[in-house]
C-alpha cells in the first residue's frame, strides 16, 4: 500500500482552522463571550450563527450551547481562522462569561456514588452477601457515539484522488457497509447493516478488479 500523509501534513489552499471554546462551568447561564480583537479572516461562531436546528443528529444535545451551560467542557462557541498558531493564542484568551448555578451533582457531594472493587474468593462473597439478584438480558452490537470526529480533508472536484483520509481508511477495510441508514427500513435481522437499503461492498475484490464488487450476505 502506498504511503499516505497524515492529516496534519495536508495543507489545502485557503485552509481554515477551528478551535472549540468550551464551558468552564458544570451549570450556568451564558452572559457573554469575551474574545480579543480578531484579525482579518478570523471569526467567532455561536449558536446564533447556526442556520438550521442546533442539535446533534436526533438528540436533544445542542451543537453549541445556546443560553444554558450543562457540563464542564460543553462546546459554547467555535473560533475559526487561517493561522493555527494565532488561533490557539486567541482561543486561550477567549473567556465564556456566565452566571453560575448549582449543578445536580458535583465532586464530593452527598449524592456522589463511590465503588470499591475487591478481589478474592467469589464463592465466599456470594455466601456472605445479603441479597443475590439473578437475571439475563440480550442486546445487539453496541458502540460509543462520537459527537466530534477526528476530521477529514476532501477536495470535492477531485474526491477520488485527493480524499487522503478516506484512502487511508478504505485501505484497511475488508467489507464496507455502504448507504445511508433509513429508519423506515430498519431491520435488526441484518448482519452489521442497520436498514435494508444498505449494501455490502467487498473491498478486497473491489481493489483487485478496479470496479465495485458487492456481496449478498455476510
Amino acid at each position: 500500500m502506498e504511503s499516505l500523509p497524515f492529516l496534519e501534513d495536508i495543507f489545502p489552499d485557503n485552509l481554515m482552522y477551528a478551535s472549540i471554546i468550551r464551558s468552564p462551568a458544570a451549570k450556568g447561564t451564558i452572559t457573554g463571550i469575551e474574545v480579543p480583537p480578531l484579525p482579518g479572516q478570523f471569526i467567532l461562531l455561536t449558536a446564533k450563527n447556526i442556520p438550521g436546528k442546533n442539535r446533534l443528529y436526533d438528540t436533544k444535545m445542542p451543537i453549541l450551547a445556546e443560553e444554558k451551560l450543562s457540563y464542564i467542557g460543553e462546546p459554547a462557541a467555535l473560533l475559526i481562522g487561517p493561522d493555527k498558531t494565532k488561533l490557539e493564542n486567541i482561543s486561550a484568551l477567549t473567556i465564556v462569561k456566565y452566571e453560575e448555578e448549582t449543578p445536580l451533582f458535583k465532586q464530593g457531594s452527598p449524592g456522589e456514588v463511590s465503588r470499591e472493587i475487591k478481589t478474592g474468593n467469589t464463592q465466599e462473597a456470594f455466601e456472605k452477601t445479603g441479597r443475590i439478584v439473578k437475571g439475563s438480558f440480550n442486546t445487539g452490537i453496541q458502540d460509543h457515539w462520537y459527537a466530534e470526529p477526528p476530521g477529514a480533508v476532501t477536495w470535492w472536484k477531485e474526491i477520488s484522488e485527493k480524499n487522503e483520509q478516506t484512502k487511508q481508511l478504505l485501505g484497511h477495510i475488508d467489507t464496507l457497509i455502504d448507504g445511508r441508514f433509513v429508519l423506515e427500513k430498519r431491520d435488526i435481522a441484518l448482519n452489521f447493516k442497520g436498514s435494508s437499503n444498505q449494501r455490502y461492498i467487498d473491498m478486497n475484490e473491489t481493489r483487485k478488479r478496479g470496479e465495485l464488487v458487492t456481496v449478498e450476505n455476510l
